[in-house]
């Protein structure tokens, strides 16, 4: 965009910014150039005005606009938006191209810290999604049903249409009789039988392709706006209408983590982080940058500046946001600040590109990485990750299965202890054991012609429990901790293991099949996976020693005389029986394949432990804890000495400070 508008300075001793004011559309044809006067208002007590998002569109597809007599050359998507506005009776709005001096650096980066603040005063935030027809006739009727009633059955059957959107083919499907509960009360609602539902089900799918919902600087102008208005041509929905479909989304699970997603999970994120800044709830700049890791911007930078006023801690990582700093320069910046809270917080975000890149404890922010690991760091970061589901029968909250930075505690108490010489980090910490082998991810599971590994030669030489490792195993797969101790969670735990064990033999191998895919691929490329003398398969499914293990009953029935045999001993064989007959466990299977989405490799280490570690791992490499990092860390050594960071672990045994010598002065220099 260039222009010839003059603009005076901006006064930051009041917080001034400028707003155009329209002239009449009576004023001039409706061909004519839209006419604004620049006007500079006190944020503090500006008129009543629209603060306007939109994506900007092709830079080189431009309309003239008159500002003050002055003609500027606006994008023809900024320029439809306004002139849209200009039929609603609208006479002041903000917008960013104009409103701030694109040409002059130094305002551009003084403005950021204002962004939020802008939306936040304005009468409303109107929200341009260009002129679709078919938004407008289908996607905001559909929408406006979906808000009115609460709870919603599917009724009418019809055929899917593209990946992005899986859960909207079972609002038409007959098949499925879950009911979906949106908010706390209201009716049953079916959909009519219609003519059109092929072209609503593909309205939708075009309706998240908007490129507007991949533009990362919406995420904070549209968590803001107090009154925030969807207008797509001449028809408008409250934000909140999207809102409540995204929730029955989120309820029928339908969201997958595949690219055509990505726009709708944009979407997702702007809901999660809108009903917090609603509720009061802070946010931090990492988790604002984990929930907007699939949004776009033409600025790189922008993907760090636009969330620095959502965050509460935005201006401690970025006092002073400047486009004239480097990306290192930025990167580094950011590192330093994110250590002093936990070390854990760059080794999550470590070498998000899928390279080993020095130095490589300053995680490139700006990166968008791979999918699956930024799912990780989600997991790991957010408090409220922890399922909804699979509650213990004491209702004790005992069952917390997700990988969580805020439960688990490698470092136990201990506060990070490093130094910064140039980019060398030396940071206080230990190393503990080698990686042995590690298996294929997901991702490589999933590809043709993949070679598995081939079974090893070698016998094991312990005497390590083989109970023990298929407990470790299970615990792995599906991240179960047992916190509790109480009877329920101590029966539901063990019931589980055998669930688990019979999940991969031959007779459910058809069924695991048909409702994982995913995990039977994992599974049968990665079979051969030598655990210690043991393919991963034969350890899953023959545990020896559990069969004698009465875990189904409760701990104060096991001893009780009943003709000379306990109720355990005469109740296990049932139990094995309906296990070994019945399907495998749905919730075991969800568990594995939430579990393997976050495309860790599994390993057998020098102790012989098991974990997943970073997928950028291999054998040779060494886990090793550091104080202050609750998750211990892959560490790999370099020829000129010293250490590269490759990325996290989850080892079994290190996650709740088992480990505990900090008290010798061990300082690792990372490079």
């Amino acid at each position: 965009m260039s222009t010839s508008v003059e603009y005076r300075k901006l006064d930051i001793t009041i917080n001034e910014i400028r707003l155009l004011r329209l002239l009449p559309a009576s004023a001039s044809p409706s061909d004519a150039p839209v006419q604004y006067m620049l006007e500079y208002h006190p944020l503090a007590s500006p008129p009543p005005y629209t603060a306007l998002s939109y994506h900007w569109g092709d830079k080189d597809d431009t309309v003239p606009i008159l500002v003050g007599g002055d003609t500027f050359l606006a994008t023809r998507n900024l320029e439809n938006a306004l002139r849209n506005l200009r039929t609603r009776d609208v006479t002041h709005v903000w917008a960013d191209a104009i409103c701030i001096n694109q040409n002059d650096v130094v305002e551009r980066g003084e403005q950021i810290n204002r962004m939020g603040a802008i939306y936040q005063c304005a009468e409303n935030v109107s929200a341009w999604l260009g002129d679709n027809v078919d938004v407008q006739n289908k996607v905001f009727p559909l929408m406006k049903r979906i808000h009115d009633t609460s709870p919603i059955r599917p009724k009418k059957k019809g055929p899917m249409v593209g990946k992005l959107i899986p859960w909207l083919q079972l609002l038409f499907d007959a098949e499925n009789s879950r009911p979906v509960r949106i908010g706390e009360a209201g009716s049953t609602f079916y959909l009519e039988d219609r003519d059109d539902d092929d072209e609503v089900l593909q309205a939708m799918t075009e309706f998240f392709e908007i490129p507007y919902w991949k533009r990362v600087w919406i995420i904070q102008e549209l968590a803001f706006g107090t009154d925030v208005q969807l207008l797509c041509g001449h028809k408008s929905i409250p934000f909140n209408y999207l809102a409540k479909t995204i929730e029955l989304a989120e309820n029928y699970g339908g969201i997958g983590d595949s690219e055509e997603d990505r726009s709708f999970d944009n979407v997702r994120q702007i809901k999660e982080l809108r009903s917090k800044i609603e509720a009061s709830i802070p946010v931090s700049l990492l988790e604002a940058m984990a929930r907007s890791a699939r949004a776009e911007s033409s600025e790189i930078k922008d993907r760090l500046y636009s969330l620095l006023s959502l965050a509460f801690d935005g201006s401690r990582y970025v006092p002073v946001p400047s486009y004239l700093m480097s990306i290192p320069a930025l990167c580094q910046r950011v590192s330093t600040q994110a250590m002093k809270t936990s070390l854990a917080n760059i080794v999550i975000f470590c070498n998000m590109s899928g390279m080993v890149q020095e130095p490589t404890w300053i995680p490139n922010w700006l990166e968008r990485g791979e999918w699956a690991r930024r799912n990780r760091t989600k997991h790991l970061l957010f408090p409220e990750a922890e399922p909804n589901g699979r509650q213990c029968r004491c209702l004790c909250r005992c069952w917390k299965l997700y990988p969580n930075l805020h439960k688990w505690q490698a470092h136990g108490d201990t506060v990070p202890e490093y130094t910064i010489d140039g980019n060398v980090l030396r940071a206080k910490g230990q190393l503990l054991f080698k990686i042995r082998k590690v298996s294929s991810t997901l991702a490589e599971a999933s590809l043709p012609d993949v070679e598995p590994p081939q079974p090893s030669k070698e016998s094991p030489k312990t005497k390590t429990s083989n109970y023990y490792l298929f407990n470790q195993l299970y615990k792995l797969l599906t991240f179960a901790d047992l916190t509790c101790v109480c009877e329920n969670c101590f029966d539901d735990y063990h019931n589980l293991l055998i669930d688990f064990r019979y999940m991969f033999q031959a007779k459910k191998k058809a069924g695991l099949q048909q409702l994982a895919p995913t995990v039977s691929a994992w599974f049968e490329v990665n079979k051969a996976f030598d655990i210690f003398g043991r393919g991963l398969e034969d350890r899953a499914a023959h545990p020896k020693g559990l069969r004698d293990r009465y875990y189904f009953v409760k701990p104060h029935e096991r001893a009780y005389d009943f003709g000379g045999n306990t109720i355990g001993a005469l109740f296990a064989p049932l139990v094995h029986i309906s296990a070994a007959l019945g399907q495998p466990n749905r919730y075991l299977t969800d568990r594995i394949q939430t579990i393997l989405g976050l495309g860790m490799r599994f390993a057998t280490c020098g102790n012989r432990s098991l974990g997943w570690v970073d997928a950028l791992a291999r054998p040779g490499d060494w886990i090793g804890v550091l104080q202050g990092c609750s998750i211990p860390v892959v560490l790999r050594p370099r020829e000129a000495g010293g250490w590269n960071l490759v990325g996290d672990a989850i080892v079994c045994g290190l996650m709740n400070f088992q480990y505990r010598d900090f008290s010798t002065d061990s300082y690792l220099d990372i490079h």
